[in-house]
């Protein structure tokens, strides 16, 4: 095969097509994905106020023995749990690599 074929050629920009449009819904489905992870985000900090606040209310006592400090352990996995936004940048635009191929070899 020196180059590709008609067939062929058709066949890479139909895929990139769908490609292309298999992008646009993962796009969506990020954007939906995030829209969640800012609700997951505000129900953590939530919690871990609220957490806080419980913690605070009780006596110095309570806090350094054993509860207290598995209470500030449970505050501490609430507020450090780590619900970043997915980046568009991680999903690599696959349709315009396969485009970009070339049909025959640079002899």
């Amino acid at each position: 095969m020196n180059r590709l074929s008609k067939k062929q050629i058709a066949e890479r920009g139909n895929i990139a097509g769908r490609l292309s449009a298999a992008r646009v819904d993962v796009d969506a489905a990020i954007i939906k994905y995030n829209e969640v992870l800012y609700d997951a985000r505000d129900f953590a900090s939530t919690i871990t106020a609220d957490a806080q606040s419980h913690y605070d209310d009780k006596s110095d006592k309570w806090q350094e023995g054993d509860r207290g400090t598995s209470y500030q352990d449970f505050i501490n996995e609430w507020e450090g749990v780590e619900l970043d936004d997915i980046d568009f940048d991680d999903v690599d635009d696959h349709a315009v690599k396969l485009e970009e191929l070339p049909e025959e070899p640079s002899w």
